[in-house]
């Protein structure tokens, strides 16, 4: 997989797996910080969805504040690499302790939030699985705008 167009889930694929996985049990959000690469997505409810498939080299920077919350500001091009720029900045915070890999969201205006979990989690912090609660949506993340095969696909299978 690669940072670019991305690769996107198959439906049953990856459903059945989704509705095992589990949040990360621990997660350093000031090791989390910086840019992640969407390597592939999966997205079944977004009202954006027609949109969704139009973006491509998507990339989430990820930004811990002194008071404990977190910037998430996601970005990604209409069409091609190109394409138009379109962002979107998001406050965070860990709604619970006993639940730290979990982020809530919401817009800078409020008009949108949502629940992110992250999954899988690698130890040195280069590669996640995360998504929304209900697992409707996933997506792969890479620091590198690129990750192997190999590891694409023990990402995958750790998730299911």
């Amino acid at each position: 997989g690669h940072y670019g167009r991305g690769l996107v889930f198959s439906k049953d694929s990856i459903m059945s797996a989704a509705s095992q996985l589990k949040s990360v049990e621990k997660v350093d959000w000031s090791l989390f910080s910086g840019d992640w690469y969407q390597i592939s997505h999966f997205d079944d409810v977004s009202p954006f969805g027609f949109l969704q498939k139009r973006l491509v080299c998507t990339k989430r920077e990820f930004s811990l504040r002194r008071n404990g919350t977190i910037d998430v500001k996601v970005c990604s091009r209409l069409g091609n690499s190109d394409g138009i720029p379109l962002c979107t900045t998001f406050k965070a915070k860990v709604p619970a302790a006993t639940e730290p890999g979990k982020l809530k969201l919401q817009t800078l205006g409020g008009l949108v939030s949502a629940v992110l979990d992250v999954f899988v989690l690698d130890p040195d912090y280069q590669f996640a699985v995360a998504g929304d609660p209900n697992r409707k949506q996933l997506v792969v993340m890479s620091r590198k705008p690129y990750i192997d095969q190999k590891t694409y696909s023990l990402l995958l299978e750790t998730a299911r």
